[in-house]
């Protein structure tokens, strides 16, 4: 997440949400309660303005049955009503919801490929 506003104190921005896996890219994407929860806090501290900041979902196990085409679904919200978010230093213009923007998702994995873990432990 990259944030958009410079606190005056430490705060924090909480976000949750839900990831699922589906077998193939036009497959019926599952009911959202099978789906698995998570959440994550990020500390946002003065002079951080506009420097990327890095939120771990977790380790996330794929299924058993998961292939190259296999698809990583995953929702992400900022839960604005969470207690523990405190991040809502107010910028010149816009919204508290825009003091913060999600730059990418990227993710990481380690299976029986070149270069794995397997391949090459540590």
């Amino acid at each position: 997440m990259l944030p958009a506003a410079d606190p005056a104190a430490t705060e924090v921005a909480s976000f949750d949400g839900y990831y699922t896996w589906s077998r193939v890219a036009g497959a019926a994407i599952p009911a959202l309660a099978s789906w698995t929860p998570w959440s994550a806090t990020v500390s946002v501290d003065p002079g951080d303005v506009y420097v990327q900041k890095i939120m771990s979902v977790g380790l996330i196990t794929p299924p058993a049955w998961a292939v190259e085409s296999t698809i990583f679904l995953l929702y992400v919200r900022r839960f604005g009503t969470d207690a523990s978010d405190t991040y809502d230093t107010n910028k010149d213009h816009g919204t508290v919801a825009a003091n913060l923007g999600i730059l990418s998702a990227d993710l990481h994995y380690q299976i029986e490929r070149a270069a794995s873990e397997i391949e090459f432990p540590t």
